[in-house]
């Protein structure tokens, strides 16, 4: 018959495991309030972050509210859908009428048509020359007459101008036409394009690359007081127009048209007025509810009931 064999009170008749488990949870004490600790401190870490974001977002909307500019909101309005008009802080308020002279374009000129790069300059590689609007002139070399390696060249230099291989015949030997756009809108975007250098272009024995114009370089232009004594034109480069009117920018659309009648209203924008108050009363109304949430007394019950 086999026997068991236990120590609980084999010589004292105490029960020894309760009394070394009941030891340990003596022991594991300190390190048991440890851990509650960490947990409510990092509760109230969690919460007073949570309050700070809140304050923040305080912080932000009075300094909005506090800064003098903020409450000389002005809106423009145009009455053409093709002319957009946009008021800053140091707008006023008025009212212009204009006719819109004309819109502003790039250049856009092209190459002969043809299958192979060479048949555009047997040099090779080609140095290719730009002679801007101003008289001034800029240089690059392609790696090869091949028409990607000119294309590649121009578009990673700063000749003011960018270029694209376009096909304009397919077939078994597809055709195509070097495309040159100016970076910039305005007659100061004109521009020559040679296959020489620029003693060549000045000496006149340099190839004109773009021989064709297809968009003459434009400068965009308002009228004023049309029709009037006063009738002035106001011009330049770019489309948009700013300070045509005090803090106000004009921008004629693409699809703006000479003749086209223009009225810019710039009024008092209350919306903005209302929407930078009603910012402050929301954050200090969200701040205040995170404080009270976060300070609330809470109260928990143990198992009998008991709180």
């Amino acid at each position: 018959m086999a026997a068991s064999l236990g120590i609980d009170g084999l010589a004292s008749g105490l029960n020894t495991t309760d009394i070394i488990n009941q030891l340990m949870q003596v022991e594991a004490g300190p390190q048991t309030l440890l851990k509650t600790k960490q947990t409510q401190l990092q509760s109230a870490l969690s919460a007073l972050q949570g309050v700070n974001v809140r304050v923040q977002s305080v912080k932000s909307a009075a300094a909005k509210a506090a800064d003098p500019t903020q409450w000389n909101a002005y809106k423009a309005t145009s009455s053409s859908t093709n002319v957009a008009a946009s008021a800053s802080s140091t707008a006023q308020q008025g009212s212009l009428s204009f006719t819109v002279g004309a819109v502003a374009t790039r250049q856009v000129s092209l190459s002969a048509p043809v299958t192979d790069g060479s048949q555009l300059t047997a040099d090779n590689p080609p140095t290719l020359t730009v002679k801007k609007a101003d008289g001034s002139f800029a240089s690059v070399t392609a790696e090869s007459n091949s028409l990607a390696d000119m294309v590649s060249a121009i578009n990673g230099s700063d000749l003011g101008i960018k270029a694209t291989a376009v096909r304009v015949a397919g077939g078994s030997t597809p055709s195509y036409r070097l495309q040159f756009t100016s970076d910039t809108t305005g007659a100061d975007g004109g521009f020559e394009l040679y296959v020489g250098d620029q003693a060549a272009v000045e000496g006149a024995t340099a190839t004109r690359l773009d021989a064709s114009l297809a968009t003459a370089p434009q400068d965009a232009s308002v009228v004023l007081w049309q029709g009037t004594a006063y009738e002035e034109t106001v011009t330049q480069s770019s489309n948009t127009f700013d300070g045509l009117m005090t803090g106000v920018s004009v921008t004629l659309g693409a699809n703006a048209k000479a003749g086209d009648a223009v009225t810019v209203d710039v009024a008092t924008d209350a919306s903005a007025v209302k929407s930078l108050a009603s910012d402050m009363v929301n954050a200090l109304s969200v701040a205040f509810g995170e404080i009270a949430s976060q300070t609330a007394t809470k109260t928990s019950t143990d198992s009998t009931g008991r709180v």
